[in-house]
């Protein structure tokens, strides 16, 4: 699909039903309510993020999921390979009132005061993926900052991810330019893309979602089920 440039320096295309124009802050915006209306929430997904470091690169990858609903239930777990080709479990948990975090780093089920501590401590190690859908889906239990604080907000033509039609925009957002494609039909994030820059280190991170809303999640996927101790 095209579009056409607004006078404000903004890209709008059609949308979906071809009966109007929509700017990215309008995509977003419709984004941030599926998430924030939904009555359940799920997602399988991989944050892949590659580092430039002087002449060689390293990757490194860390797949994710994430299970939620309006009783306040929700779970989310990421892995991340050691040098020893082990995976790294960490797991946060609640039930709406009880919140338990657990690290293979540091094994050991944890207690934590409120849901945004224990995300917290998940939010970096996991590249992201604990905090980005969560504070969008639980705003008032998930502190810091959220997509929906994205500004200077540009459309660019739609593309095709993982063979779901999806629009395109980019922004800023914590202080660096991140790209989203937002699902057309659900308005859900299918992936997002950013430069990182550090000292003496270059890297690029992409997160891939593949999630849905407003289904049945079954009461076994909540269980917090840590991994068990073969030492």
């Amino acid at each position: 699909m095209g579009g056409v440039v607004q006078s404000d320096g903004q890209t709008a295309g059609v949308d979906e039903k071809g009966d109007s124009l929509v700017s990215a802050q309008e995509i977003l915006d419709r984004s941030v309510e599926s998430y924030l209306g939904c009555q359940s929430y799920r997602d399988t997904g991989l944050v892949r993020t590659v580092f430039f470091e002087s002449r060689r690169e390293r990757v490194v990858e860390r797949p994710f999921e994430t299970v939620f609903d309006r009783s306040g239930r929700f779970r989310f777990e990421f892995a991340e390979r050691d040098m020893f080709g082990r995976d790294r479990i960490y797991i946060v948990w609640t039930d709406g009132m009880d919140v338990l975090t657990w690290w293979d780093v540091k094994p050991g089920i944890e207690s934590k005061e409120s849901l945004s501590t224990a995300i917290a401590g998940a939010t970096g190690v996991s590249g992201g993926s604990a905090h980005r859908v969560p504070t969008l889906l639980m705003p008032d239990r998930v502190s810091g900052r959220s997509l929906n604080q994205m500004t200077d907000l540009d459309r660019h033509a739609d593309e095709i991810v993982d063979s779901v039609d999806c629009f395109k925009m980019t922004g800023n957002y914590a202080d660096r330019q991140l790209t989203l494609w937002i699902d057309k039909s659900s308005y859900l994030i299918r992936r997002t893309e950013m430069e990182i820059e550090g000292d003496g280190f270059r890297a690029e991170q992409a997160t891939t979602y593949d999630s849905a809303i407003g289904i049945d999640i079954p009461a076994e996927d909540f269980a917090f089920e840590p991994p068990v101790d073969d030492d």
